[in-house]
């Protein structure tokens, strides 16, 4: 995952172009999407795809690959923290 909470990101990928640019707080995971996501808070108003507006302020669930990070440093994956993935395992090769 791009984004940790806390974070401020811009959102860098949208069906609706109107959105893409907008700068959002990454609040805490979002866990009923598809795919890795968050609650975010947008710093102005969010469209749907159906044409709904969600408004500056407002929490509202964005996927975590649609958007990117402002970080002065690369920070750490925070994923394996909240997502249950079973243990890396590793082969020696002879």
């Amino acid at each position: 995952m791009r984004c940790r909470a806390g974070d401020i990101a811009y959102i860098s990928k949208s069906a609706v172009r109107s959105n893409i640019g907008v700068f959002v707080e990454v609040l805490r995971p979002y866990s009923g999407a598809s795919s890795p996501s968050w609650y975010v808070r947008p710093t102005r108003d969010l469209i749907s795809v159906s044409g709904f507006t969600f408004p500056a302020g407002c929490e509202v669930g964005q996927f975590d690959d649609h958007m990117q990070p402002i970080r002065d440093q690369p920070g750490t994956d925070e994923t394996l923290e909240w997502l249950a993935v079973p243990g890396r395992v590793v082969e020696e090769v002879s």
